[in-house]
């Protein structure tokens, strides 16, 4: 179930180039993970109690 949710954030990200994470560290970070295992550059910003990815050309490593 949370591995189909974390593919949808990634899909969006993906499409939009940005999401907006309202969710535990553990889903952020393992949103993280996927995203750099796809090779998608992210930079993230704290936005009302949540994170939001955006997206990026600079490694966020």
């Amino acid at each position: 179930m949370k591995n189909k949710i974390i593919q949808s954030f990634v899909e969006e990200f993906k499409e939009k180039g940005t999401i907006l994470v309202c969710d535990t560290i553990a889903t952020i970070e393992t949103i993280e993970k996927f995203l750099i295992s796809e090779n998608l550059y992210f930079e993230t910003k704290f936005e009302n109690g949540c994170t939001r990815f955006l997206k990026s050309d600079i490694p966020p490593y």
